[in-house]
Order: C-alpha cells, then structure tokens, then sequence
C-alpha cells in the first residue's frame, strides 16, 4: 500500500482512519486498528450507559488503549454534546495528540 503524508503526520503503516463511532469505538477496537497500522479512534461514550459521565469513561478508554497499544490513536469528540469542553480537558490532561 502507498505511504502517504497522513501516514508520515499520524505514525501509521496505511492511510486508513477509523470512524468515531460514537458508542462502539472502544479501546479494544481501537486497539486493533492501531496494532493493525491504521489510526484505531476511541469515543469517550464507547460501552457507557446512556447518562453516564463521558469524563470518566473517557479517563478509562485512554487508561485501556494505553495498555493495549504503543501504537498511535485518536479520539472523537462530538462537539455538540453539553460534556464537550470536559472531554477535551481531559484530553489535554492526558496528553492525547490526536482528537
């Protein structure tokens, strides 16, 4: 497969990107993504019940992924959602680089 600047920006193998899907991206997904050479996307609502705390799910995705992955990954933060600014402090806490 052609490498790519996407490949060369992000660290990955193929210039392939996963959707941010909303509540199935979880850390094991992504996890496989990543450790395949794509960009494997994590979603702080990923396995969480419908009225939980985005924040905390999220602070345990990372927790998971790392543990998963040295590989590079991203996150989705839907921008429309009233927890958004949380997650993206949380994101700058933990020293995510892609979101």
């Amino acid at each position: 497969m052609k490498r790519t600047r996407v490949c060369d920006l992000l660290g990955i193998q193929y210039p392939i990107l996963q959707g941010g899907m909303l509540w199935l991206a979880d850390a094991e997904l992504a996890a496989a993504v990543s450790n395949a050479g794509a960009l494997g996307v994590i979603s702080p609502y990923a396995g969480m019940e419908k009225h939980g705390d985005g924040s905390t799910n999220l602070e345990e995705q990372l927790k998971r992924i790392r543990d998963l992955t040295e590989k590079p990954f991203g996150v989705n933060i839907p921008l429309d959602l009233d927890q958004s600014g949380l997650l993206i402090d949380v994101l700058l806490q933990q020293g995510v680089e892609i979101a």
